[in-house]
């Protein structure tokens, strides 16, 4: 591979997210129809808690805090309704490899000229800490941070 093309990644999952995802974690396990067999459809229930929590990921700051509540229901409702058949199961091992599969010692053995790009107002993001240590790891990387207007 000659080129990689990364956006609005973190190098780590710590602090915030580190807890937001052990939040997921433990809301997935509450429910022990989880563990059975057979499906329960406070399956889709859970779905849609995880994917109320899980559209703070996908705003920026200022999209969140410039928003009237009636735009961030509206929203909120659109992202809900186009994950509403996410698999439960992808949920619960999306969560497991988050918080189990650390990645940032194997960084160093990327040789492809990489360029990352990300913006400076996520809402889950913190570039000081979760992007700007990429620099330091991989070799022959660009990062560009956006700033928006």
């Amino acid at each position: 591979m000659e080129h990689i093309l990364s956006l609005n990644n973190m190098s780590k999952l710590s602090g915030r997210n580190y807890v937001f995802f052990k939040s997921i974690e433990a809301i997935l396990e509450s429910n022990d129809a989880l563990y059975s067999d057979v499906y329960d459809s406070s399956l889709s229930q859970l779905v849609v808690v995880i994917n109320r929590l899980l559209f703070l990921n996908y705003l920026s700051r200022d999209q969140l805090a410039n928003a009237s509540r009636e735009e961030v229901d509206a929203m909120l409702e659109d992202f809900v309704e186009a994950d509403l058949f996410r698999d439960i199961f992808d949920l619960k091992y999306l969560t497991k490899c988050l918080l189990e599969y650390d990645v940032v010692d194997k960084l160093s053995n990327i040789k492809a000229s990489t360029l990352i790009v990300t913006t400076s107002d996520l809402f889950y993001m913190d570039i000081e800490n979760d992007v700007l240590p990429l620099e330091g790891t991989i070799d022959n990387v660009v990062i560009k941070v956006i700033t928006p207007e």
